[in-house]
């Protein structure tokens, strides 16, 4: 039996050499195939002995060099990084041709998205070439350049030209976003992710209405988030969680800076709790699947996504319930065990046994829950003490790891420098005044933390500790770099000497890294040197060249984004030509900003056939004989005023474009007068004076506009001015500033200036008590009235909501004719209400609402139910009323109605019809999509002048018979950029599919 065994053993034995020695001689049959040389003899192969050891030789290790320490360096620098900002230049190139052509004329609105769209497929389609010829690194910055302009056209499409309205706007990028992210998604491509993201991210920013609309800002960002958590499940990304924290950071850093008080706790809360999470299983779990170890990367960004939260989240509960701030953080350690928890339950399996990632994932949670529950208990030190001990305190943990040669007290003090220089670069890099330059405390601290930081990086130059650990030398340069330049920001007062100064900055740096690194042959020198170099280039073409005219700028992008693009391509084939197109490059850039811009101006004839109505206008030429620079006025009737607005009125002579502007028709009616008011009530306190007056009855179509306050003595008072038209109900309330000093009556304001001089009665508290004061005289005039034409509202333009947040009932009108509206009315069904209403409306830049006016809505039983808001002037844009409900019930809206005013233009007459007296003129008018032309003529330009009125009288409303759609025109050019949106995005669906999936699989093969 035991020699059974022992044939078993042997025979086992030579069965595994023989399987060896079949393998050893296939892989030389293959070597002597791959050989020039014919005669070469194979080997005659003997069997082994059995004494040979049957174990692999193991290789050796060969450590990782940092990536700029590998060859490929260069690669990155020529190939990667001046491609991609190549394509910024372009893409900034392609924004101001846009604005250029828009500023001369060239193309209308709608031909302008043609070819914005058009541009954005055709860059979109070089992509799929590269990635059909296996360039590593453009075909995703490309394919994102591509669909940026598409972006960009889209957007102009609706906030420039009203061409989409703001719902399609939103859902077309949104599907352009997800589409890129897909595509992403199966190409593998970081960088076409990032601009998915950023996309989706500016869509609803720039489409925000300024409504706090933050229930739905967070609703949207955690959808965002989850689509991030579900593209992390298959990519190991390293850059993209940064640019998410971090823009999730901004999103709610800058929302909460202006509407966390007037929102409410729970949602915001909510978003960041479960954004937390999102990021954290990111870390603990995916990406320890997909990498089998745990990098400085995901050990950073779990650091990162806990600081975000606990102070984001301090921000909150300190707003809300500022005595439970403690609680907070105190949850913020409960949540890092959670963490904790996850990641032995779900990731640490995936880690080798052998590996330490267990360890340094266990002590970055454990630091996260060291600092919230020591923050619980401890209170909060402000000040330049706490900066200073702050950046003292990780200075001496970072020197201490580099003395002992420790990886974990290296990172342990890199974590402690983050909040330090975080409060150094935010909050101690303010103006202080009574400063010396680089001779105060804040540059101190700019000095002090980068000798800490050097000297980290000193100790262990020779031999590091960790190949991040060079990070330090490169953080202490940006700090004195920074602390320099923020010297020249606050210390240098002229503002060219001060722009002039940054560079200068920047250039001495430049010299105290070259000079050194080539005298003592260091690369890391040499290397920051250059990469400020490229700064202050960056910023000669992106800051400097923006005082610069417009052509300029064109020429200059373009010649920059495409040379450094050529550049990137030639470099990954032919690296060592890169000197020659440095030169060529530089070249051009000379050429490019030598060249100076001139504008052009130049007629074009107007084209009639958008508009859907004119009128013929007569011109009274016997008023061209008066003296005096001669005007043309023609008063608007009914029909203008009722199918036109403001942007859609063209006046026309033989053919061309006639200058001018719009104004209110103001007439007088009524007397002018004295009056002299009577006191019937009177008191006073140790404090104030109060007067009740009662005013004559007025003439018809006149009112107050001026009260005298007279005294024996000098007066220096405010006084509350309240008006109505009984004794007991005060409606109308003001306040002024009142001073008789003696002397010139010139110097002294003791009139009272009425606003609103339509009421009875007037009750006056001053501030001070004074028995000598009287109301010689009240001064009446003719009211100033304007004929008005009621609007007839849509329906569809109306719209009223509630905001919880603060208890208020809005109202919008979208008013999309942009007609001129100077009244609102408001009648409501209840009978009795006191309420505070504001009227907002909507600025040109179309991203949030300006405040205009409040007014108190006031009603008793026996009142009017009519609420007449008098706007201080004409509104030609979309309007909201807000009505602050309080406790009490909103109120019943029973109708809203606006009213314009009538209008007049002035335009100047034509030279030609000056002296031949001869021609026709038309107003057209009736196209809601058209713009205001950007006239010269202003009201301006009749001040201090003898002008002569020529007046001008409309004929019959007519339908334009030459009134037709055009493909360059709304609204057919509408559906012409939807076709070819949808068309584009059709078209490339599947290419882009195919050739990014086998762009993918070449890419992993190689």
């Amino acid at each position: 039996m035991e020699q059974k065994n022992q044939l078993d053993e042997l025979k086992t034995r030579v069965d595994k050499i023989e399987s060896e020695l079949a393998s050893v001689k296939k892989e030389l049959s293959n070597l002597l195939l791959e050989s020039d040389d014919s005669k070469v003899k194979k080997p005659t192969l003997e069997p082994p002995s059995q004494q040979v050891s049957l174990k692999p030789i193991p290789k050796p290790e060969i450590p990782q060099k940092p990536f700029w320490l590998k060859e490929n360096f260069e690669l990155f620098l020529g190939g990667n990084l001046l491609g991609k900002l190549g394509l910024v230049a372009i893409i900034l190139a392609c924004a101001w041709f846009i604005k250029f052509a828009f500023d001369n004329h060239w193309i209308n609105e709608s031909s302008r998205i043609y070819i914005g769209l058009c541009i954005g497929f055709f860059v979109s389609g070089v992509s799929l070439i590269l990635a059909k010829k296996n360039f590593r690194i453009l075909p995703g910055a490309v394919m994102g350049s591509g669909a940026s302009i598409v972006y960009i056209s889209i957007l102009s499409a609706y906030y420039y030209y009203d061409l989409l309205g703001l719902s399609e706007t939103y859902v077309v990028i949104a599907l352009l976003s997800i589409g890129i992210g897909i595509l992403a998604s199966i190409s593998r491509l970081q960088l076409l992710y990032i601009f998915s993201f950023l996309g989706s991210i500016l869509t609803p920013i720039l489409l925000s209405q300024g409504e706090n609309s933050y229930r739905f800002l967070f609703g949207y960002m955690l959808v965002v988030n989850a689509v991030f958590l579900l593209v992390s499940y298959s990519n190991a990304w390293r850059m993209s969680p940064y640019i998410v924290l971090f823009t999730n950071a901004i999103l709610f850093d800058v929302w909460a800076a202006a509407n966390i008080k007037v929102s409410s706790f729970f949602v915001p809360f909510l978003f960041l709790t479960t954004t937390f999470f999102f990021f954290i299983t990111r870390e603990v779990v995916f990406m320890v699947r997909l990498r089998k170890q745990v990098i400085t990367s995901s050990l950073l960004f779990v650091f990162f996504t806990t600081l975000f939260y606990t102070t984001s989240g301090f921000w909150l509960v300190d707003t809300f319930y500022p005595n439970l701030t403690p609680h907070f953080f105190l949850w913020v350690a409960s949540l890092t065990l959670v963490a904790s928890e996850i990641f032995h339950k779900k990731g640490i399996f995936h880690l080798p046994q052998s590996s330490n990632s267990k360890i340094l994932m266990d002590s970055i949670l454990l630091i996260c829950w060291v600092s919230a529950f020591f923050a619980s208990i401890t209170d909060f030190t402000e000040g330049k003490w706490l900066t200073m001990s702050w950046i003292s305190f990780a200075g001496a943990v970072s020197i201490v790891g580099s003395k002992q040669a420790s990886k974990k007290i290296l990172l342990i003090g890199s974590l402690l420098w983050i909040p330090a220089l975080f409060r150094l670069y935010f909050l101690e890099s303010g103006e202080h005044y009574g400063e010396t330059f680089l001779w105060n405390y804040r540059f101190a601290l700019f000095v002090v933390s980068s000798l800490f930081l050097i000297y980290t990086y000193y100790i262990q130059y020779k031999k590091l500790v960790h190949p991040f650990a060079k990070g330090f030398a490169f953080i202490a340069l940006f700090t004195i770099i920074l602390g320099t330049l923020i010297e020249n920001r606050y210390l240098v007062v002229d503002k060219y000497y001060r722009n002039l100064g940054y560079s200068y900055v920047l250039v001495f740096y430049i010299v105290a890294l070259l000079l050194p690194g080539f005298i003592f042959n260091s690369k890391t020198l040499r290397v920051s040197g250059i990469v400020v170099s490229s700064i202050l280039v960056l910023k000669l073409y992106f800051y400097d060249i923006w005082t610069m005219s417009i052509l300029v700028r064109i020429i200059a992008g373009f010649s920059l984004g495409v040379g450094l693009v050529v550049m990137s391509i030639v470099f990954q084939k032919y690296r060592d030509k890169l000197t020659k197109i440095i030169h060529s490059i530089l070249v051009f850039g000379i050429i490019g900003t030598s060249l100076v811009a001139t504008e052009e101006a130049w007629a074009v004839p107007f084209k009639n056939k958008g508009f859907k109505f004119y009128k013929n206008v007569e011109i009274n030429k016997a008023q061209l004989k008066n003296k005096g620079e001669k005007f043309g006025k023609i008063i608007l009737d009914e029909d203008i005023m009722r199918f036109s607005g403001n942007n859609d009125r063209r006046l026309v002579y033989n053919g061309h474009l006639v200058p001018f502007f719009t104004r209110e028709v103001i007439t007088e009616k009524g007397e002018s007068g004295e009056v002299s008011p009577t006191v019937i009530y009177e008191t006073s306190t140790d404090y104030s004076k109060t007067y009740v007056l009662k005013f004559p009855s007025l003439p018809s179509d006149s009112e107050y506009t001026k009260l005298k306050v007279a005294s024996s003595k000098n007066y220096d008072i405010n006084v509350s001015l309240s008006l109505g038209d009984k004794p007991d109900e005060w409606k109308y309330f003001e306040d002024y500033h009142l001073y008789n000093y003696g002397g010139d009556a010139a110097n002294n304001k003791d009139e009272i200036e009425f606003k609103n001089g339509n009421f009875l009665y007037a009750r006056l508290q001053f501030d001070s008590k004074i028995n000598s004061l009287s109301f010689p005289r009240a001064t009446y005039s003719p009211k100033k009235l304007i004929k008005e034409y009621k609007v007839e509202l849509d329906k569809t333009e109306f719209v009223e909501s509630f905001d919880a947040d603060i208890d208020a009932t809005l109202y919008y009108y979208e008013n999309s004719l942009h007609k001129p509206i100077k009244k609102l009315v408001l009648v409501f069904e209840d009978s009795w209400y006191d309420r505070n209403l504001e009227v907002y409306q909507k600025n040109s830049n179309k991203d949030e609402f300006q405040y205009l006016k409040n007014q108190r809505l006031y009603k008793t039983s026996k009142d009017k139910p009519k609420q007449v808001i008098n706007l201080d002037y004409s509104i030609y844009g979309k309007i909201k009323v807000r009505i602050m409900n309080g406790d009490n019930e909103p109120l019943k809206l029973k109708s809203f109605d606006a009213f314009t005013p009538q209008e007049e233009i002035i335009f100047d007459i034509p030279t030609q019809y000056q002296e031949a007296k001869q021609g026709e003129f038309q107003l057209y008018y009736g196209n809601i999509y058209a713009y205001f032309p950007k006239f010269d003529f202003q009201e301006s330009r009749l001040t201090g002048r003898d002008v002569s009125w020529i007046e001008g009288s409309l004929g019959k409303h007519a339908e334009n018979p030459n009134f037709g759609y055009s493909i360059v025109e709304p609204p057919l050019s509408i559906w012409i950029i939807r076709a070819i949106y949808m068309l584009g995005i059709l078209a490339f669906v599947y290419p882009s599919y195919r050739v990014f999936k086998r762009y993918s699989e070449n890419m992993n093969t190689n």
